[in-house]
């Protein structure tokens, strides 16, 4: 889900909150239809919560402080959530502090509480649209990553952009993260994401079989504008996947000669693997130092 921020004219006197989205100064709302400002009310208007008031403070705290997922350095995280959603800073730490005492692990297994995961992930988008430091972007992946772990395919998507530093001013970024993001929104089927797991190739990342480069270049070839080059390309990725390899070797050897970086990524994979041919680590190496995004 996608919102457009546009600039309105609200006198002084009744902008008690800063950079808010349109038209009622909202940062984290809900609303997913048109608004026309009504519920606005000057100093007296209360955000509505990230998370729908059904859920109580123990709830919350248990879908954000799942397995793994619990680490006490999130205390100002989880806090900064709860606050968002109606609850005291005082009433928030105790309410995080009983939870770590009485769950120092988090929940797991069969006590993992069902959530709404298209909520989390709309609550998510939020955070993730207003973030401007490090607690707000903190807020945003974790937020986003309760719908991830349980697998959905956009908040996967979007945390692998966000690892990955498409967002301007994320303070955390990691390849490896992003490439762990991007390769489970694909098997969930997201469209995009090899060609974002293929823009990670500049960045160091390192496709770990001959396949998987086949398949992010094809995805990065098939999104530009085709050409003699390209249409070579594709046909050396066919002739490896089902026809005579050594002629498919030979179109890629050319096209890395000439500089295309999508060929020699798939050389490095292929002789590193043996994928068709005889295994080269030194050959793959030398292909993958020719790789220039």
């Amino acid at each position: 889900m996608f919102f457009i921020f546009e600039k309105i004219d609200i006198p002084s006197s009744q902008k008690p909150y800063r950079n808010k989205c349109r038209p009622c100064l909202v940062q984290l709302c809900l609303k997913s239809g048109p608004c026309d400002g009504t519920e606005y009310s000057g100093k007296t208007y209360n955000p509505p919560p990230v998370i729908p008031p059904a859920m109580k403070a123990e709830e919350i705290l248990a879908t954000y402080c799942t397995g793994s997922m619990f680490i006490l350095e999130r205390q100002d995280v989880v806090v900064g959530i709860l606050q968002d959603n109606g609850v005291k800073k005082k009433d928030a730490e105790k309410a995080y502090s009983i939870f770590k005492q009485n769950h120092p692990f988090g929940y797991s297994g069969d006590d993992v509480p069902p959530v709404d995961t298209d909520m989390f992930f709309r609550a998510g988008m939020r955070y993730l649209d207003a973030a401007d430091d490090l607690v707000s972007f903190k807020k945003a992946y974790w937020t986003l990553f309760v719908a991830a772990v349980r697998g959905h395919p956009e908040a996967l998507f979007r945390l692998g952009m966000l690892m990955g530093g498409e967002y301007e001013g994320c303070p955390f970024t990691e390849v490896r993260s992003a490439v762990k993001f991007f390769r489970k929104a694909d098997e969930k089927g997201h469209p995009d994401s090899k060609l974002h797991l293929a823009l990670l190739i500049a960045d160091g990342f390192r496709p770990d079989t001959a396949e998987e480069a086949m398949s992010l270049m094809e995805a990065e070839v098939s999104a530009a504008d085709a050409g003699e080059d390209a249409d070579t390309l594709l046909d050396a990725i066919a002739g490896l996947r089902g026809g005579d390899a050594a002629p498919a070797l030979e179109k890629l050897v050319s096209l890395s000669e000439k500089g295309v970086s999508e060929a020699s990524v798939i050389l490095d994979a292929v002789y590193r693997e043996g994928y068709r041919t005889e295994k080269d680590p030194g050959l793959a190496d030398r292909y993958w130092r020719s790789v220039s995004f």
